[in-house]
C-alpha cells in the first residue's frame, strides 16, 4: 500500500532587497522548483521545510 503525503518546501526569495520565505506544498523538490519558476519572485533557494515535522503527543 502506498501512502500519499504532501511535503512542504520553503522558497527563499528576494523582495525589495529583503529575503523572505514562502512555503509551498509539492510532491518533490523538482515540483517545488517548477512552482518557483512560475512565480513572479526572484527565488534564491528551495529547502525542505521544517514544517514537515509532526510533533509528538505528550501525556
Amino acid at each position: 500500500m502506498e501512502i500519499w503525503m504532501s511535503l512542504k518546501y520553503d522558497l527563499i526569495y528576494e523582495d525589495e532587497g529583503e529575503l523572505r520565505i514562502r512555503t509551498v506544498i509539492a510532491a518533490s523538490k523538482d515540483e517545488a522548483k517548477k512552482l518557483a519558476e512560475k512565480s513572479n519572485v526572484k527565488v534564491k533557494g528551495i529547502v525542505f521545510s521544517d514544517r514537515n515535522q509532526v510533533p509528538t503527543e505528550q501525556s
